[in-house]
């Protein structure tokens, strides 16, 4: 009787878990978004995602790079002004021989390099306030400039 009462319950266990899964997607720590239930697409990160996860949150305060207090020149508030125009192809104000975001090379963009604490940077680890950004965080931006740091 055991052996028949195992078997049952594991074809029940094994029945419940098959049973999940469907056509969700999930964010990939890359900046990608895979779709189970066996159809994979791969979709880039995009300016708008960096923007809303990373710099507004997390850069774009009064006494930082917002309203108020434009450090090392740079504004990332959306409401303030073009983002994109004054990161993407612009030299950065520590070290002009790096852009602050240079399309297709994460590791000769100085944004990502000070968020990264990479040792070519000038000061201090970015973000400043709330400790550095998580691995998910530094995925996504540095996805969105591996795929050629497109204006969406």
């Amino acid at each position: 009787m055991k052996p028949i009462l195992s078997f049952v319950s594991s074809l029940f266990l094994l029945l419940a878990f098959n049973g999940c899964g469907g056509d969700e997607t999930s964010t990939l720590s890359t900046g990608t978004t895979e779709r189970s239930g066996g159809s994979s697409s791969a979709l880039p990160a995009t300016f708008s995602e960096v923007q809303s996860k990373i710099f507004v949150p997390s850069c774009a305060f009064s006494q930082c790079h917002g309203v108020g207090s434009r450090q090392g020149g740079l504004n990332l508030d959306p409401a303030e002004g073009d983002v994109y125009a004054e990161i993407v192809g612009v030299p950065s104000s520590e070290v002009p021989d790096f852009n602050r975001i240079e399309p297709g090379l994460p590791q000769e963009s100085y944004l990502y390099l000070k968020l990264i604490d990479d040792p070519a940077i000038t000061g201090a680890l970015m973000p400043l306030t709330g400790g550095p950004l998580d691995g998910d965080r530094l995925d996504l931006i540095r996805s969105w400039i591996e795929s050629g740091a497109q204006n969406d």
